[in-house]
């Protein structure tokens, strides 16, 4: 009798290794073998990818894309669903966007990063200083610092803060004035709860500005 055998065809990778990894960049330590083992489903994720590339989906809408994700272990490929990117990043930005609102920064400081700050051989070595904390935190000490008026200090102050809020820390900035000023204010009679106190005892990193500024008062 005649008996009909099923066979595993693999079809040969018409797309090289290589220019899958330029595609995907998390494959490129995985061997030829393990990419080609999974090219079907590797091209398929590169679809996909096409397709969130020209999503227009906003809000809402996103909240409810779910898409499975490549991740490599010891050299080999796995895939794990979860939220798309777009609303991973959504979500990121809605965070960032309370932590700056939360922050006390006026509008005139928003844009103090350290892009836009001016080095030269003066601020040099203040500059390097609090970029590198910025990027090292958390850490367990903290900066100080101190120079004539018009140099910079507040930008790289905020320059610093916007990047610590940037990786989900909740910070602050106020004026030393301000702080004594509120200090004085909750010690008048009825003012039990004072919430800008209350954020500044909240907050994980505190930018202290203008420190030395303030007037001298019998308080």
């Amino acid at each position: 009798s005649l008996k009909a055998k099923k066979h595993l065809v693999m079809s040969t990778p018409k797309v090289s290794p290589s220019m899958i990894r330029r595609k995907l960049p998390i494959l490129k330590d995985v061997t030829d073998e393990e990419i080609n083992k999974n090219y079907i489903f590797i091209m398929g994720m590169i679809e996909k990818l096409n397709d969130c590339n020209k999503c227009r989906k906003t809000n809402s809408e996103i909240q409810e894309c779910y898409r499975d994700d490549i991740f490599v272990e010891e050299g080999r490929i796995y895939t794990a669903s979860g939220p798309c990117p777009a609303h991973r990043k959504q979500a990121q930005r809605a965070k960032l966007e309370i932590l700056i609102k939360n922050a006390h920064l006026s509008k005139r400081f928003i844009s103090c990063n350290f892009s836009t700050y001016i080095v030269n051989e003066a601020n040099k070595s203040a500059f390097q200083a609090c970029k590198s904390y910025a990027e090292s935190y958390p850490k367990d000490s903290g900066l100080f610092l101190y120079g004539p008026p018009g140099t910079g200090k507040t930008h790289l102050a905020v320059a610093t803060l916007l990047n610590i809020l940037n990786k989900g820390h909740k910070g602050m900035i106020i004026t030393a004035t301000d702080l004594f000023y509120e200090i004085r204010k909750s010690f008048a009679p009825g003012n039990e709860v004072n919430n800008i106190l209350e954020r500044v005892k909240k907050a994980e990193f505190l930018v202290l500005d203008d420190l030395g500024a303030e007037k001298e008062t019998e308080f």
